[in-house]
């Protein structure tokens, strides 16, 4: 063995028991369970860690090992193939030993994506606080994105051991933000070709200008929160890629910290400066940003410790001072686009315009006067009175506006392929599509709109301009007929009796065919209903209602509203009910059938 050599390996083996020393007051953190080995023993034992048992052994470290309740991340034989340990100082090596130990017993099971601490400290504040991990298990288990767990769960008596394939790096700032997942948009933005070079600047050591930082960091939700702001102030701002150069780097910058370690306990009411201008700290309720446009960004993550500066997640991207102009509200917007009919339905119910000002977030599906023109034809009406009075008086005017609007904020950005399902003001649920450019929107007939001019910012939300005017479910005046329903013995029904204005069926006809109305309510009081409980079917003589526990597939539609009470079965005809519709029968006996026309 060469000289050098030897003296490599000392040097390793003091800065190691001085790395673990930090963990050896955590004694009674568990009690030892003798059954088990020993952290110590599992290492030296394993065939694929000599490198790891031989340090251990030289420096004394197995008996630290064994002094308190630990989590060791150990690095097999592999792990230390083109390592120099000779590269390092002290505090390094120190610090990327003490970076694979936590704390207590942390098995597979207890792992969870986020951050956990290590025995690691950063050396630059005088505080010594603990150096975070980052855990991701979207693919086993992955350590500051670096170093993979291959074999979990090793319990020792003294806490368990996690074999991993490559030695887990103590991280920077860039090391957090391009391995957690939350981040991506972030290191998209800060990456941008016409930016400076903010993952030099975030790589800095933190004995060197202008480390150490504190970075507020906007996770991926954040970017979209920002951008549906950007969209609704009418910036004309739709992405990322549509930020000016230099308003995405002031945007970037004051959200760092130059030169200070600014954990949670040290925030402090009022401003503080940026590396790229000033911004707000209120402590009033919970820790929150104030931007140069008065937005509120809440901090939801803090004190994510790197060696050369801390992290806090925030919710909301810090933007510079916009200048936006203030938005109209609804009417203001409903006037610059001509939806004059709109707004006199809105008037016609009394309180309504003020609800909708006062919404405090809100999308709006607005029909053009050409659409209410067709809602007109359609109801065989002259003028809106008298469409109001077509689909059932104020009241259901009512419901059909609040089956326009949505109380929440939906840009067209926000709406993902395909099917999106929104509960409306109205309490009824409306479905938007997209597919490709065209977004539709399908009210509770299944009648589709077009949304012709999209993304009008308003106020206090949105407005998406369509081509037809939206019907939910509406409490109309229902007729209402009750059938009597007789039976000859086991083969065949026959209508005895009809209350109600319809002709039905002919009287005291065996298995006579049945003419039913579309949009009126039957009740059908069937005598002898016991052995002869009545179904009514479709084509394949699948059952749509049934008397009996039989269950029929349009038994919980609500607007059928099906109920069964002694002899008497009660539905709605709805148009769905109706298309399905072929024939009655009794489920008993087949051969007392007939069949039914629906109009």
């Amino acid at each position: 063995m060469t000289k050098s050599i030897k003296i490599t390996r000392l040097l390793i083996a003091l800065l190691l028991i001085a790395g673990f020393s930090s963990c050896s007051s955590d004694d009674d953190a568990g009690t030892p369970i003798d059954s088990f080995p020993t952290t110590f023993e599992i290492i030296s034992n394993s065939d694929n860690h000599t490198v790891l048992t031989s340090l251990l052994t030289q420096t004394g470290l197995d008996d630290v090992l064994d002094s308190g309740t630990f989590t060791v991340f150990a690095p097999d034989d592999n792990a230390f193939e083109g390592v120099d340990a000779s590269g390092f100082t002290e505090e390094e090596l120190t610090n990327l030993l003490l970076n694979h130990v936590i704390t207590g017993n942390a098995e597979s099971q207890n792992l969870s994506d986020g951050y956990i601490e290590t025995n690691a400290t950063e050396g630059f504040s005088g505080e010594d606080h603990n150096i975070s991990m980052l855990i991701t298990l979207t693919d086993g288990v992955m350590l500051n994105g670096a170093s993979s767990v291959t074999s979990p769960d090793l319990v020792a008596n003294n806490g368990v051991v996690h074999v991993v394939d490559a030695i887990v790096p103590v991280p920077d700032m860039v090391t957090f933000a391009t391995a957690d997942p939350q981040f991506e948009t972030l290191v998209e933005a800060i990456t941008r070709d016409d930016q400076p070079a903010f993952v030099d600047i975030l790589s800095t050591p933190a004995g060197e200008e202008p480390a150490p930082f504190t970075l507020f960091a906007p996770n991926n939700d954040a970017f979209q929160s920002t951008l549906a702001f950007l969209i609704q102030a009418g910036t004309g701002i739709q992405g990322l890629e549509d930020l000016p150069q230099e308003t995405l780097e002031e945007a970037i910058s004051l959200h760092l910290i130059a030169g200070g370690n600014v954990r949670a306990a040290n925030l402090s009411e009022g401003p503080v400066d940026m590396f790229g201008g000033t911004i707000e700290i209120d402590l009033s309720d919970g820790a929150k940003i104030i931007d140069p446009n008065g937005r509120e960004i809440s901090i939801m993550t803090t004190d994510i410790q790197t060696s050369n500066g801390v992290l806090h997640v925030i919710d909301n991207v810090i933007l510079p001072d916009l200048e936006v102009d203030e938005l109209p509200n609804l009417v203001e917007a409903a006037e610059a686009a001509g939806l004059t009919i709109l707004l006199d339905a809105v008037g016609a119910v009394d309180g309504l315009g003020e609800t909708l000002l006062e919404q405090e977030a809100i999308t709006v599906f607005a029909p053009t006067n050409d659409a209410f023109a067709d809602a007109l034809e359609a109801f065989d009406a002259d003028n809106l009175d008298e469409l109001v009075a077509a689909i059932g008086g104020v009241e259901n005017l009512e419901t059909v506006l609040g089956f326009h609007v949505v109380p929440a904020v939906a840009f067209s950005s926000d709406l993902e392929m395909g099917e999106n399902n929104f509960q409306t003001l109205s309490g009824q649920q409306l479905t938007v599509n997209v597919d490709g450019s065209m977004v539709t929107v399908i009210d509770s007939n299944g009648s589709v709109a077009n949304v012709v001019q999209a993304d009008v910012a308003i106020e206090n939300g949105v407005v998406h301009v369509i081509d037809s005017v939206l019907l939910p479910e509406l409490a109309m005046d229902v007729n209402e007929v009750t059938i009597i329903l007789g039976n000859e013995g086991a083969s065949a029904y026959f209508v005895s009796e009809i209350i109600g204005d319809e002709n039905v069926s002919e009287l005291n006809e065996n298995n006579s065919t049945w003419t039913l109305t579309t949009g009126t309510r039957y009740t059908i009081e069937v005598e002898n209903a016991g052995p002869h409980p009545l179904a009514l079917r479709d084509v394949m003589e699948d059952f749509l209602l049934a008397q009996d526990d039989s269950v029929g597939s349009f038994e919980g539609d609500t607007a059928v509203n099906f109920e069964v009470e002694g002899n008497s079965l009660t539905f709605t005809l709805t148009p769905a009910l109706a298309d399905e519709l072929d024939n009655y029968v009794c489920i008993a006996h087949s051969s007392m059938t007939g069949s039914i026309i629906t109009q």
